[in-house]
């Protein structure tokens, strides 16, 4: 399965929550965020890939997500591939087969769901807000015009790349 996504950086929460409900995007969940990046001898990151195991809560939900080299196009596209695991017993597969966590992670995380588009609202650090957009490019770019993003307001790092502030 493709994943294809942009994030933005949210400069008014209260305003986006706003618009948000004025479209009438569907609240899905709101959940605290832990993960986890491994790797094998940097030979994951090396070929633009990653390999991440989180855990939701509440409901203690851990799912193992592979994520391949990023491809051409207007937004973030990727292979990307999910299975619901148990955290415990995954991290010490990973761990027996020589993986290394090599950077961790926690985010709040607000889902919507407007047609077929997802919308999460991410709080980093207690401070940082970004809103990431998932679905068709059409998708994708209906709902930044409906709600009202620029293109100054886009964020291309990843999250690990944020928090350890690289440009």
């Amino acid at each position: 399965m493709f994943e294809i996504e942009q994030k933005y950086k949210i400069r008014d929460l209260k305003a986006l929550k706003a618009k948000l409900e004025k479209i009438a995007a569907v609240k899905i969940s709101r959940v605290d965020e832990y993960n986890q990046l491994f790797d094998l001898r940097g030979s994951l990151k090396k070929n633009g890939k990653t390999l991440r195991l989180r855990l939701n809560q509440p409901g203690n939900k851990a799912v193992l997500t592979y994520k391949g080299p990023l491809m051409k196009g207007k937004y973030k596209k990727r292979v990307e591939i999910e299975t619901p695991v148990d955290h415990d017993g995954m991290q010490k597969i990973l761990e027996a087969l020589g993986y290394v966590c090599r950077f961790e992670y926690s985010k709040k995380r607000i889902t919507y769901r407007y047609k077929k588009t997802i919308i999460t609202i991410d709080t980093l650090n207690n401070k940082d807000l970004y809103c990431e957009l998932e679905g068709t490019v059409k998708g994708i770019d209906a709902l930044t015009a409906l709600l009202g993003f620029k293109k100054e307001d886009r964020e291309e790092r990843s999250y690990p790349q944020i928090l350890r502030g690289k440009r």
